[in-house]
């Protein structure tokens, strides 16, 4: 099929583009709202201006976003790059079971001025529905009214819809529900979270809706990023270095998760990851995008993405990289707004949380032995569950350099449990390439989860073993290594 079928079939809505299964047709059918969500928001613009009005004049100090994967990246890249609004909230993302990350995120609040945000399209992901009932019982213990710092943002008919109409939350936002969660950047899910501490989502909005229509008419950068993804992977390179400049290299991560999740499966798959550009000859299995200045060309190894300037640029750039991902899905013949294997980790923790954590502090190689193991083609993965913090990022930045030291290989870094949500379908359905490092840490602190047997101590280690032994049935190479008592003097030691 012709590229530009595949961008009419895109934009009439053709699933047959992706798959010729009827029911999987169907299934993609039910994926596409996307492609609208720019008309939504702007249709509902003055709703989200006076609600976010309102938590400003209320006095609300702080936002606190409980969500995972998709649902969470979006504001919190708007966050990270818009800086700071005089006179508005600001933003803290909680996508962590880790004791030690929830601790640090009560230490930077109080009660009183925050306001929670339950984001999730079913309201039954187990770490944001356990997040919840631990804030909720916080609030309580402080004589608040849960009903007005609490938030959910959820599609329609969900649990969470349930439980935000019972317990009489503030405000429910209600999103469609052909809209998927990697895919829900322009939307309730992105832009309210946004609204809340200031940014201008009208012209967050304003671009997006740009970049759809000129995707739309075939011009837009999104359609040339497909086509030159997936012409790159037809040609051997299925490893996406995304060089950014360090003020938006938050960005990345969003594209990461996206692209990872998107077409890592059936075999098949691209991997991004932050890179720097070879200063010698390109490895055959790499291509890059390059964001700054105002190159907007391409190359067969290197495509040029312009510049990144303010907030209200990423909702065109939201879209040209959802686009783009849609197209290559099509050129790579994989689905691309489905996920099979995220459930199977999911189903392991379910497992393992009743019938016990397992008492071990490793298994596998050591990590020196593993990293050894890199080959030509692979990657390593670093599957941390910690509490991401200044000194945590740092000790892992020193892992990263000393294996690049090592290598000319990828090295990622993905926060467990949020990467579970997206990259980790690449890891389970994409090519066996990635080397994979799962650090739990475990430092005894703990919380409970109001009504359950178990506290998020337990459920970290619980989703850091499922995930190793998922890892391991699917034949992929990984070591896990249990972090304890001083966090950053165990990682600073993992090499040695």
């Amino acid at each position: 099929m012709s590229f530009n079928l595949l961008i009419r079939g895109l934009f009439t809505r053709d699933p047959s583009i992706w798959a010729d299964d009827p029911t999987t047709q169907a299934k993609i059918s039910n994926r596409l709202g996307w492609l609208d969500s720019p008309q939504f928001v702007a249709d509902h613009l003055v709703e989200i201006d006076r609600f976010a009005g309102q938590i400003r004049d209320a006095g609300f100090q702080h936002i606190v976003l409980l969500a995972m994967g998709g649902s969470c990246l979006a504001p919190e890249v708007m966050a990270k790059i818009a800086g700071v609004k005089a006179g508005w909230p600001t933003l803290k993302v909680l996508d962590s079971t880790s004791p030690d990350q929830i601790a640090s995120i009560e230490n930077d609040i109080d009660l009183v001025t925050t306001l929670f945000v339950v984001a999730s399209k079913s309201g039954g992901t187990i770490e944001t529905h356990s997040l919840y009932l631990y804030f909720r019982q916080q609030l309580i213990d402080a004589d608040l009214p849960v009903s007005s710092h609490i938030v959910a943002i959820t599609d329609s008919g969900s649990e969470l819809e349930k439980v935000a109409a019972d317990a009489e939350f503030r405000a429910c936002f209600i999103n469609p529900a052909d809209i998927g969660g990697r895919y829900s950047a322009v939307s309730y899910f992105g832009l309210v979270p946004a609204a809340l501490i200031g940014i201008d989502i009208h012209r967050v909005v304003a671009t997006a809706a740009r970049a759809i229509a000129e995707c739309n008419a075939g011009t837009g950068r999104g359609v040339r990023l497909g086509k030159w993804m997936g012409k790159n992977w037809h040609l051997g390179r299925d490893k996406l270095g995304l060089v950014l400049p360090i003020d938006i290299e938050p960005f990345g991560w969003w594209v990461e998760q996206l692209v990872a999740e998107s077409l890592g499966k059936q075999g098949k798959g691209i991997l991004p990851w932050l890179a720097r550009l070879p200063g010698g000859d390109y490895p055959d299995d790499m291509f890059f995008a390059v964001w700054g200045g105002s190159n907007t060309y391409e190359d067969r190894r290197v495509m040029y993405q312009g510049a990144l300037e303010t907030a209200a640029d990423l909702g065109a750039e939201f879209v040209h990289w959802e686009v783009a991902t849609a197209l290559a899905g099509a050129m790579l013949e994989v689905n691309p707004f489905d996920e099979p294997n995220v459930t199977q980790t999911k189903q392991m923790t379910s497992t393992i949380l009743a019938e016990g954590v397992l008492n071990m502090s490793s298994s596998g190689v050591p990590a020196s032995i593993l990293i050894s193991q890199l080959g030509a083609n692979d990657y390593l993965n670093i599957l941390a569950y910690l509490p991401d913090t200044a000194l945590v990022k740092s000790a892992l930045d020193r892992l990263i350099k000393k294996v690049r030291d090592l290598t000319d290989r990828p090295v990622i870094l993905s926060w467990g449990p949020r990467y579970l949500h997206s990259s980790g379908q690449l890891h389970k359905g994409g090519p066996n390439q990635g080397v994979f490092l799962v650090l739990a840490g475990d430092t005894g602190r703990d919380k409970v989860i109001p009504g359950k047997s178990y506290g998020f101590r337990t459920l970290l280690i619980a989703q850091a073993q499922g995930d190793y032994k998922v890892l391991k049935e699917k034949n992929r190479r990984a070591t896990y290594i249990k972090v304890m008592d001083d966090l950053v003097s165990d990682l600073d030691k993992l090499l040695l």
